[in-house]
């Protein structure tokens, strides 16, 4: 087999996962129907564990932490939809002030493990959202603590509802979530 061969292949099953993944979102999409009308939080850590988990246990070795980073990536994407789809779902007071935002820049914070594990899946999180980081520092804390303060600046247009729903997502997965 050649490389054109391999390469025809590839572009198959890149297709038939285009068509999957578009089918998978819909399905979304009436997840989030759902839990608009149940008042359901979108953001569930602990199902993701057990999907991610039971569905890589049968993953080769070889390939099952890529599978995993697969399986996180379109979850995280499906809350990602979900959270634009119910930006409208947002507490009031929030909503009215993320609108209210209009000097291009937001400055935001909140707490995270000092581990550092979550900073990664936040960064990832706003890079999904295809906007600019223009700030970013761990700001002090006790040596006694295991909590550290993250603060970020991103550019920010309260026009677009994207930027609105990575506010909206950012405060229901982030402890402590703070614009400041």
């Amino acid at each position: 087999m050649t490389l054109a061969d391999v390469r025809i292949k590839i572009d198959k099953v890149d297709s038939e996962m285009k068509r999957l993944f578009i089918e998978r979102m819909n399905l979304i999409d009436i997840i989030a129907e759902i839990k608009a009308d149940s008042h359901d939080s979108i953001y569930k850590p602990e199902r993701e564990a057990e999907i991610i988990n039971r569905n890589s246990a049968d993953i080769d070795e070889y390939v099952r932490s890529e599978y995993k980073a697969f399986t996180k990536k379109i979850i995280g994407l499906s809350r990602k939809y979900q959270y634009e789809k119910l930006i409208s779902n947002c507490d009031p007071d929030f909503l009215e002030k993320i609108r209210s935002i209009n000097d291009g820049k937001v400055k935001f914070s909140f707490k995270t493990p000092i581990d550092g594990r979550d900073i990664p899946r936040i960064m990832s999180l706003i890079n999904d959202y295809e906007v600019n980081v223009t700030g970013f520092e761990l700001a002090a804390v006790p040596e006694d603590t295991l909590i550290e303060n993250v603060l970020v600046q991103i550019d920010y247009d309260s026009d677009n509802s994207k930027h609105m729903a990575l506010l909206f997502q950012l405060k229901e997965e982030t402890s402590d979530f703070m614009i400041v």
